[in-house]
């Protein structure tokens, strides 16, 4: 109801009337209704779907159970597989950035802890423009290299960090001193796995190619990049 006690409507509905002694009673507010975006539903109500599925398996919240959820991409787990010939487009609770160099879409599991930990360099140094001396920008250029070809190149840059989370998630709390080394020990390696992916896509592509063409696959181009690995 507005200040001269006429009508009021919301979204189309109408939530109050005047202050007239008969007047009748102000009708309850269908949320849903007034605010609703039915154009965004076929977008939305799978994500909501899909994310109340993942957290009712789990008997209680977990940091495992979170990353997975983040993770989630529908029939292709925690990878980002392009929907089969045919089927529709449907968006899942993970996202990802546009193409857009500064465009961002990030999820992050922290524990929120009353006292401060300062944090290294790494973890602290990032804007729009790239850094090699970014922790956060480190991550990205692998995930460019990784979108190049998800299917083939997710599990592999998946299972090069698995080994860290899995320390990260059997131990407790780190200090100052620990994180400093985590970080140091993530900025040194980023470059292997990046080559490696690199590489494995190189491969896979000339195998297509030579497939394509009904040549059997020759050596590999990569393979000239392949002796860097070793050296890496």
């Amino acid at each position: 109801m507005n200040a001269e006690g006429t009508e009021e409507r919301v979204g189309g509905q109408q939530i109050g009337r005047g202050t007239e002694p008969d007047a009748p009673r102000p009708t309850k507010l269908d949320f849903r209704a007034a605010y609703e975006d039915r154009e965004s539903c076929p977008w939305t109500e799978p994500r909501f779907g899909v994310g109340c599925r993942l957290l009712a398996d789990n008997d209680e919240f977990s940091v495992p159970g979170m990353m997975r959820y983040l993770r989630d991409h529908f029939a292709s787990g925690t990878v980002n597989a392009p929907p089969p010939d045919g089927a529709p487009l449907q968006r899942t609770v993970c996202l990802h950035p546009g193409i857009a160099q500064g465009s961002t879409a990030a999820s992050m599991v922290v524990e929120l802890a009353a006292d401060e930990l300062p944090l290294p360099p790494a973890l602290e140094t990032g804007d729009q423009h790239p850094s090699h001396d970014s922790a956060w920008w480190a991550m990205r250029e692998l995930q460019y290299v990784t979108d190049r070809g998800p299917v083939l190149l997710t599990p592999m840059a998946q299972a090069a960090w698995a080994p860290i989370q899995q320390r990260l998630l059997a131990g407790g709390r780190l200090s100052a001193d620990e994180l400093a080394l985590l970080t140091a020990e993530v900025m040194e390696r980023r470059d292997r796995p990046i080559l490696e992916l690199t590489v494995a896509q190189l491969q896979h592509e000339h195998t297509i190619t030579a497939h394509g063409d009904g040549a059997s696959p020759a050596a590999a181009p990569a393979a000239c990049i392949a002796g860097l690995l070793e050296s890496s």
